[in-house]
């Protein structure tokens, strides 16, 4: 075998090796995105779940045992989360600020779902406002040890 033929053999060794590192690196990049479809999908079930579960309460303690209840007779902002005066019920939308559970899936492990309620005005509903209102933002953050980014839902409930 001649020089030549040797330069020519090592050359296509060196474009083998390239494409077969290519291809394996395209082929991690392949599954790592499916992995992370996979427990976004799952993070965004969590969440859903969570946000119907607080969206099938009354929208506030006032409101549970009467429809008729009246702006000024609604919870102050500063007084949201789980109350004592409700023997630990959480029976209104707003008992839910600060709520944090840790949820287990089979396939997708352990997510952190952790919730934040406030009252907003119709007109900016991504803005929190310190007095009470008609309408209350409800915002679902979801975390995982698996995904890089956090899954966060929104719902605007309104009375």
């Amino acid at each position: 075998m001649g020089g030549m033929q040797m330069i020519l053999v090592i050359g296509a060794l060196t474009l083998l090796s390239i494409l077969s590192l290519n291809s394996n690196r395209a082929q991690l990049l392949s599954e790592a995105q499916v992995s992370d479809a996979e427990f976004t999908v799952a993070a965004t079930s969590v969440g859903q779940s969570a946000l119907n579960d607080i969206c099938s309460r009354a929208f506030d303690a006032a409101t549970v045992a009467s429809d008729t209840a009246t702006l000024p007779r609604f919870t102050e902002p500063a007084r949201f989360g789980a109350n004592l005066n409700e023997a630990g019920t959480t029976d209104d939308v707003d008992d839910y600020h600060g709520f944090v559970t840790n949820i287990t899936t089979p396939r997708a492990g352990a997510f952190r779902v952790s919730a934040i309620v406030w009252y907003v005005n119709p007109s900016t509903p991504d803005i929190q406002s310190l007095s009470k209102t008609h309408m209350k933002r409800i915002q679902i953050t979801v975390v995982s040890d698996f995904m890089e980014e956090p899954v966060t839902l929104v719902y605007h409930k309104s009375y």
